[in-house]
């Protein structure tokens, strides 16, 4: 059973892993072919319509998986298609009332058009979530992993073709995002579509069961999509708020930084959580505490991503000029100033704590008061007019409150916080002596080139020290990777 469950894992974790090599391979390639301000429509655009896509099955679909039987699930599935059909309405008539008032909000006419997919973009995402649901009950996980897969390449495909063989516009972003989740609908739907239809026929369902399974899970309407939701509207908001009082452009700016900052953070977090959590789960049943285990997670998470956030401090304009092109510099400033913010994102993101203790309502409650606070901080600093500005000061508040959350943490893990405080201004300090050389060079050679090399021979040296005097760390960073390993002679399976 275990080997199963590590090779399904296996399938999945590929499957991101090849999706994410190929958006950082093709976007300096995009990058190329289209303007700030058409990347600040489309993020516009995601940001509106990712929280409908969010909540269009009102998180029903994560009950499919938990069915006993085939009529449950079933029952489970068509109440997620239900909700799905009536959010992919509502939207619509939202659209066909607003969607001449959005784009004037956000200074952006052609972002009118585009809203009209909406609709579309609502009820596929909907059906790609109880698909994937489906195929996750039936243990099809290899079907999971390539219709992930086709999303990406379905999406940069189109677009960097529409950018070579048509007018480079917004229109080409919003298309191929749109054959990405199409491109996975149907290759769910080509997988599962007959034996799916079947066993909800041979279900026979009732109107009287469908009723009793929506009561049965009402958390899932009632927690989990506000939970989602707020995550969600966090992770949108400074696009929207941006959106409102600045060029799309900036937006522009800021969503390729936050993109490429977030790839580490958000993708490398969640990795790590997959094998943090069973593991500290299983600690916890054994022995009653999990501290040893955060400790030792802990100490690799800040080992692993201070440089990287080092060196967006130091290089990040050069970096991003030297990838993306002399029109990315602006965005290259953003990602220096997001570096910190997304570094306690990565070590919040992986020790996923309040769930160790069956906490969600903490959980839940710091999101909200996170969702208040940034807000409130982002209205009151467009006031200053200046996008930079804007952006320090939501990185400034955001970083002390996820320093809160952090030591929070620990507290609940009786492990001191000075302690961590120390451990990150170790690394720190040994990511800023092997830095602070290279941006002397940068500064006196003013060439892009000198700077991608400078930073290569700090990162070697940054590896060699860790490897020296931590060998420990060798067995963690095969520990994590090892599921991408034997991928190979798995194909078949």
């Amino acid at each position: 059973m275990s080997q199963a469950i590590s090779i399904n894992i296996t399938k999945l974790l590929f499957s991101r892993v090849t999706a994410q090599v190929l958006m950082l391979i093709t976007t300096p390639v995009v990058t190329r072919l289209f303007l700030p301000e058409h990347f600040g429509v489309m993020q516009i655009f995601e940001s509106i319509i990712t929280p409908f896509c969010i909540i269009a099955n009102l998180k029903y679909d994560q009950s499919i998986p938990l069915g006993k039987n085939q009529q449950e699930a079933s029952a489970s599935l068509i109440l997620s298609l239900f909700f799905a059909v009536n959010m992919t309405a509502c939207s619509f008539a939202g659209i066909l009332i607003g969607k001449d008032y959005i784009a004037r909000w956000f200074h952006a006419p052609d972002l009118a058009r585009f809203l009209w997919l909406l609709p579309a973009f609502v009820f596929i995402v909907g059906l790609n979530n109880v698909l994937n649901s489906w195929a996750s009950r039936e243990g099809k996980f290899g079907i999971m992993a390539l219709s992930g897969l086709g999303d990406t390449v379905g999406d940069k495909t189109l677009t960097i073709v529409w950018g070579y063989l048509l007018r480079a516009s917004t229109t080409g972003l919003v298309l191929g995002r749109f054959v990405g989740v199409f491109t996975n609908a149907v290759a769910l739907l080509w997988s599962l579509g007959k034996t799916l239809f079947t066993d909800v026929k041979n279900a026979h369902l009732t109107l009287a069961t469908i009723r009793a399974i929506a009561v049965q899970h009402k958390k899932f309407p009632l927690f989990s999509t506000w939970i989602a939701l707020i995550a969600s509207i966090n992770i949108q908001l400074p696009s929207l708020i941006c959106g409102l009082y600045f060029s799309p452009a900036v937006v522009g700016y800021y969503s390729l930084a936050n993109r490429v900052v977030s790839v580490s953070s958000i993708f490398l977090g969640t990795v790590i959580a997959q094998v943090f959590f069973p593991a500290a789960a299983k600690e916890y049943h054994q022995t009653g505490t999990f501290s040893p285990i955060v400790r030792t997670i802990l100490r690799r998470l800040v080992q692993i991503g201070v440089f990287p956030m080092a060196v967006l401090v130091f290089f990040g304009p050069s970096l991003f000029i030297g990838i993306f092109g002399q029109q990315w510099s602006e965005a290259g400033i953003y990602a220096e100033i997001m570096a910190s913010w997304h570094f306690l994102i990565f070590l919040n993101l992986s020790l996923d704590i309040f769930a160790l203790v069956n906490r969600q309502d903490l959980d839940l409650m710091i999101v909200l008061t996170g969702l208040i606070v940034r807000t409130i901080v982002l209205f009151a600093s467009v006031t200053f007019g200046s996008p930079r500005i804007t952006l320090g000061l939501f990185v400034f508040f955001s970083v002390i409150f996820l320093i809160g959350q952090l030591f929070w943490k620990l507290r609940i893990s009786h492990i001191s916080s000075r302690w961590a405080s120390t451990l990150f201004l170790k690394y720190s300090a040994l990511s800023c002596a092997l830095l602070l050389p290279a941006k002397w060079f940068s500064w006196i050679l003013n060439d892009v080139r000198v700077d991608f090399v400078a930073v290569l021979i700090a990162t070697g040296g940054y590896v060699a020290v860790l490897l020296m005097f931590e060998p420990e760390l060798q067995q963690f960073i095969v520990t994590v990777v090892r599921r991408l390993k034997g991928m190979a002679s798995n194909k078949t399976l």
